[in-house]
């Protein structure tokens, strides 16, 4: 039992170890003013506590502007007047209507979560040498180097194949967004062009009718 207690406390401590050289990587809830970016899609806690939702289209040096999910009209707001920022849980086209999860599962594949996938289990299990090649020298009871370096590979594939598919997730997110934006500058110009077509044949209606006139005129004078 004593032996087992030694080797489970070892292995949370390895655990730590692992948990310690990945955590950097996990996305922030909260963002600085200076982190975010266009295309984010953000909630925003003014300092007059108001809370504004939609997604970034410019970040300027003093001000960032924001597109509102409400009636999709852009706005500026002063980083001097923002008390907090957050990623929003629903996800913004640029002109602030909501992507649903089940439109992004349609344009989402796996090629990076199988990448990152690979990548995370050789880190991982080198990782897992570097941290108990040191501690088996020192200590010939404790946990053998490659048995913590299968644990490193797995923890290591888990973890960034999440990063993966996070990314997957990103670039379908991308994908929808210029997609709806082509789609809506076709329709704005299918409808320019509709609204030229309509003008063309009012104006050839208007001709034909002063030409009947003329004609009917011409036909009375004769």
């Amino acid at each position: 039992m004593k032996g087992w207690g030694q080797m489970a406390r070892k292995l949370l401590v390895v655990l730590v170890a692992f948990a310690m050289v990945f955590q950097a990587c996990a996305p922030a809830r909260v963002l600085q003013v200076q982190e975010i970016e266009p295309s984010y899609s953000i909630k925003i806690y003014t300092n007059d506590g108001k809370v504004l939702k939609g997604i970034v289209v410019k970040r300027e040096r003093t001000a960032i502007v924001l597109v509102s999910e409400k009636d999709h009209k852009p706005y500026t707001i002063p980083l001097k007047d923002i008390r907090r920022v957050e990623r929003s849980d629903q996800i913004y086209d640029f002109e602030g209507y909501p992507i649903s999860e089940a439109e992004i599962v349609k344009y989402k594949d796996n090629r990076n979560a199988w990448g990152y996938a690979i990548g995370g289990a050789a880190l991982g299990g080198l990782v897992g040498l570097v941290i108990a090649l040191p501690m088996w020298y020192a200590d010939v009871g404790g946990i053998p180097p490659y048995f913590v370096s299968g644990i490193g590979a797995v923890a290591g594939s888990i973890f960034f194949a999440m990063k993966g598919i996070r990314k997957d997730r990103d670039l379908a997110i991308e994908k929808i967004r210029y997609i709806r934006q082509r789609e809506r500058e076709l329709a704005r110009q299918k409808e320019e062009e509709q609204k030229r077509l309509e003008e063309i044949k009012k104006q050839k209606e208007e001709l034909l009718k002063k030409l009947k006139a003329k004609q009917k005129k011409d036909g009375q004078q004769q």
